[in-house]
């Protein structure tokens, strides 16, 4: 995989101005989201936490960075050394309040309001050293109730790991070179109970001294360094069962050729466990892979004057080519002062599980080159879930595509509105006076009489009952209702007979000739059209005036 496709690892920036753009967008979005990387790249160690405190009105929540190592500074005119608080909102750096440690800090933890601080110093008014407690609430140490830590004959309590154990909420696991703590016999590594800052063994325990120490989720604690277990088998990589509480070593202990400095398991993975550290001589440098069955060096390059302090399994935005040691969606990043033949030297590189990338290259203040201690993060571990973002122009078209289709399709569900309301109206809604009076395609007797059949048939008086007047004017006697027909007659046109009585001079309204009224036998009258006006049959049941009224109209010449 070329050095360029590592530009870029998932979900974490190391640019410090894109970061603040970021953060200035949105505070909040960060601190839930956000996993700020924090280096530094000096000569001497310096060990760093990333963490969140209490304002000292306990108002409300701040986010800050605890810094610790070998340093000294001064802040608001007072001296400071070894931990100080960054506040990365007001770019301002305060110490801690009360008397400083004096040594190197080593490691740091922060859990509820208590700091834990760990390494190779001594705090003025605070018994034992190596190991203190400092309250963030209340802003001052915290010894009450705490038994030291107690080294060797001739020896100094160092503590190079502190971490909070994954399987107990009150336990706090603290290791690194001492023989006991207080009265209880734990050598190398100890849990501390928060509520009531008791000791107790791991199980039987181990003997040496501890570099590193991780996790396999809850399930095992996986310590490195220069260990023997209690039966003084070698292991410098052991595991510890949080559950049956033993201590077993991992793979052969001869397979490792040295004390390990640093440790990391993949994703939780106890199959898959890096350890990096220096041969027993100290003559170069080491860099080996666990695969559930054996250990395998892959740190072949890799020049004498290396030094490992750190192990990370960091998640990439863009893969590489997957091989049987490492996936294709993350990389080891390993920290410290890196040598290797292909690149010269650097502070961190990047390691695919089969070459080496440069990522991060520092120099000291004298010029020669530097080295990065660690790195830190707010989160307890990274999320290998691959994430995969669209460009923003992509993401632009798709936008303008989704509003174009809502707007044709609200455009579309008007139209089909607007035509299905025409089509109703043209149903149900019939109005002779808007026809053309020249349009003979309504006077056809038997289409107006079904025309005037549905439109009078609530108006027309029961069967046998009869009219008083002639709606033309005249006065006649009623006529009882009866059954008419549009019956075709010869020549093709068309006969409309009604009882005798109701006869009346008018014609059709239409271009074509007038009707002839004649008598026909039985005084039947019948109208005589337009040729070819047969073909349709109905009947109704009018009464004269009803059809004078409706069907003929007086002549209009």
């Amino acid at each position: 995989m070329p050095p360029g496709n590592y530009k870029e690892l998932a979900q974490y920036d190391f640019d410090a101005e894109e970061q603040q753009r970021r953060n200035d967008r949105s505070r909040s979005s960060r601190n839930l989201k956000r996993v700020l990387f924090h280096i530094i790249a000096l000569s001497s160690l310096m060990y760093l936490s990333y963490v969140g405190v209490r304002t000292v009105a306990r108002t409300s929540l701040k986010e800050v960075v605890v810094i610790g190592g070998n340093f000294s500074y001064t802040a608001g005119g007072v001296q400071a050394a070894n931990v100080a608080i960054y506040d990365d909102s007001s770019k301002t750096i305060t110490p801690l309040r009360g008397n400083q440690p004096n040594g190197t800090v080593r490691s740091l933890l922060v859990k509820g309001d208590s700091l834990y601080v760990g390494g190779e110093f001594t705090v003025s008014g605070i018994e034992g050293s190596g190991f203190a407690v400092y309250d963030l609430a209340n802003q001052r140490w915290d010894s009450t109730g705490l038994q030291p830590l107690q080294a060797s004959s001739g020896a100094t309590v160092t503590v190079r790991s502190i971490t909070a154990s994954p399987a107990n909420d009150n336990a706090v696991i603290v290791a690194g070179s001492f023989a006991q703590a207080g009265s209880t016999a734990c050598r190398a590594i100890c849990s501390l109970d928060t509520t009531n800052k008791q000791w107790s063994a791991l199980g039987n325990g181990i003997q040496g001294d501890v570099s590193a120490v991780v996790y396999t989720g809850n399930k095992e604690l996986i310590a490195a360094g220069s260990i023997a277990l209690a039966d003084n088998t070698h292991a410098n990589v052991a595991s510890y069962s949080l559950s049956n509480s033993t201590w077993a070593a991992v793979g052969n202990g001869g397979d490792i050729p040295g004390p390990v400095t640093a440790v990391e398991v993949n994703d939780g993975n106890e199959s898959s466990i890096f350890a990096a550290g220096r041969s027993s001589d100290g003559s170069a440098p080491f860099l080996y892979f666990w695969n559930g069955k054996t250990w395998q060096s892959i740190g072949q390059g890799l020049q004498s004057s290396t030094d490992v302090s750190q192990l990370v399994m960091v998640p990439l935005q863009n893969t590489h080519d997957g091989n049987n040691v490492i996936e294709s969606d993350r990389v080891l990043m390993v920290s410290g002062s890196i040598s290797d033949s292909s690149f010269g030297n650097a502070s961190s590189v990047l390691f695919d599980g089969q070459s080496f990338t440069p990522y991060i290259v520092s120099t000291s203040e004298s010029g020669s080159p530097g080295a990065v201690s660690a790195l830190f993060h707010s989160l307890a571990s990274f999320s290998f879930t691959q994430r995969h973002f669209l460009a923003t122009g992509v993401v632009i078209l798709i936008s303008i595509a989704i509003a174009a289709g809502i707007v044709f399709l609200l455009a579309l569900i008007e139209i089909l509105w607007t035509l299905f309301a025409r089509r109703d109206d043209k149903v149900n809604t019939y109005d002779g006076a808007d026809l053309d009076a020249d349009d003979d395609s309504t006077h056809r007797p038997s289409s107006l009489l079904e025309h005037i059949n549905a439109a009078t048939r609530s108006t027309i008086p029961p069967s046998g009952s009869g009219l008083t007047s002639d709606p033309l004017g005249g006065a006649e006697p009623s006529a009882p209702l009866s059954d008419v027909a549009d019956e075709p007659v010869a020549g093709g046109a068309s006969r409309c007979a009604v009882d005798p009585g109701m006869s009346s001079s008018c014609t059709f309204r239409h271009s074509a000739p007038p009707s002839e009224r004649t008598e026909e036998s039985g005084g039947v009258s019948s109208w005589r059209g337009r040729a070819g006006r047969s073909g349709v049959d109905s009947r109704c049941r009018l009464s004269a005036s009803i059809l004078a009224k409706f069907f003929l109209q007086p002549s209009q010449g």
